[in-house]
């Protein structure tokens, strides 16, 4: 569409500007995440793995550097560009070499640090023991349930099975968590 077609119409533009907006908003959620409701200690649980695979990641790469490269090396990416003779704008980047912490093991440092602040916090709010109170208490219902299903009159139980029911659910359940 031409400016003479109504490409320069003010309805036209508001339009395509629009779209512009919603791929910028669909390109923002797809790098950032969309929001969604999380219970607090599930958050943080989440966050110390994804800081656990963070750090794996980079220690990774932090053991390829060659030695000389964790303090004296590339520190910085600068970035130029210009007009050249023949191909019209040329744009270049330079490695800026320091003796400076390379910024691979700097990120990795932050990680880690990153790391035992989140999980001080999940010590310092009882989140180990408060899963291991529900893990309890989950069980405790499943045992119930199971055991008011083997009580139940339909399934008509000699007195002798009922009283043996506890000791062979719970060998079963023991069995179930050893895998």
């Amino acid at each position: 569409m031409c400016a003479s077609h109504g490409a320069k119409a003010p309805q036209v533009k508001a339009k395509a500007a629009e779209r512009v907006r919603q791929a910028e908003i669909v390109e923002m959620a797809r790098v950032y995440g969309l929001p969604r409701e999380v219970e607090p200690a599930v958050g943080i649980r989440e966050e110390i793995w994804r800081t656990a695979g963070a750090i794996s990641w980079l220690g990774e790469i932090v053991a390829g550097l060659e030695q000389q490269d964790v303090i004296f090396g590339t520190t910085r990416l600068e970035r130029s560009s210009g007009t050249g003779q023949r191909a019209g704008d040329v744009e270049s980047s330079t490695a800026v070499r320091e003796a400076k912490l390379n910024l691979w093991v700097e990120q990795l440092f932050r990680e880690r640090k990153h790391f035992a602040e989140i999980c001080a916090k999940a010590v310092a709010l009882g989140l180990a023991d408060r899963e291991v109170q529900l893990a309890e208490q989950q069980g405790h219902m499943v045992a119930a349930v199971v055991l008011a299903i083997l009580s139940d009159k339909a399934l008509e139980l000699s007195r002798a099975q009922l009283e043996r029911a506890p000791e062979i659910v719970s060998r079963h359940f023991r069995l179930v968590g050893s895998t």
